[in-house]
């Protein structure tokens, strides 16, 4: 499902989009709406959950952000690199939305869609060849990775 599609399903509960084509009356001009809405706060304030860096230890890749190395230690110390990767990589989507939207709602769904495809296009882009699949289940975005070579 592309990027338009997910925006689509989840326009009805999008207030700032709702009140614009009430005001200025356009159609579902989706790229106008961002285009004469957002400022650079924004853009910059987001960009950074669309393109996370990631790093590697032991052969598993990891987010940065997620990364450190004592908590790393201690879940390797317990768990294969493909386990303690995929601990250390769990994230919620309710982490990233300020506790204004329900658990399970459409926009909650939608943002976890959409940051699995950018989250996998930042890790090709970053490790080509990389064995990773990254999938939104509803709550968690899981970062699996196969074949790790330490």
């Amino acid at each position: 499902m592309g990027l338009y599609d997910l925006f689509r399903q989840a326009e009805g509960e999008l207030n700032d989009f709702l009140n614009w084509q009430i005001e200025f009356k356009p159609t579902n001009n989706y790229y106008e709406f961002c285009r004469s809405t957002a400022n650079a706060e924004d853009i910059l304030k987001y960009a950074i959950l669309f393109s996370p860096s990631f790093v590697k230890v032991e052969g598993a890749l990891l987010l940065e952000t997620h990364y450190n190395e004592s908590n790393w230690k201690q879940w390797r110390a317990k768990l294969s690199p493909t386990e303690a990767a995929r601990v250390v990589n769990h994230t919620h989507i309710g982490d990233f939305l300020c506790n204004n939207t329900q658990s399970g709602s459409l926009l909650e769904n939608e943002i976890g869609q959409i940051l699995s495809i950018y989250w996998k296009q930042a890790v090709d882009n970053q490790y080509p060849n990389n064995d990773v699949e990254i999938i939104f289940d509803g709550d968690v975005i899981n970062i699996t990775q196969t074949n790790i070579m330490e």
